[in-house]
């Protein structure tokens, strides 16, 4: 099995600037799953960074 302690973590912050960094390329992406309208993209959007 292997050993996970090697494994980086994430630091929340790290997070909050990826998805800063990538949010256009996620709403593009969010948009394409055919949502119906772009409030529905900000609510996966945004359950995303809670």
């Amino acid at each position: 099995m292997p050993d996970n302690q090697d494994k980086p973590t994430l630091t929340e912050a790290d997070f909050m600037r990826l998805l800063s960094q990538h949010e256009n390329a996620l709403r593009a992406f969010a948009r394409s799953l055919l949502l119906p309208r772009w409030e529905a993209v900000d609510d996966v959007i945004q359950d995303t960074s809670d």
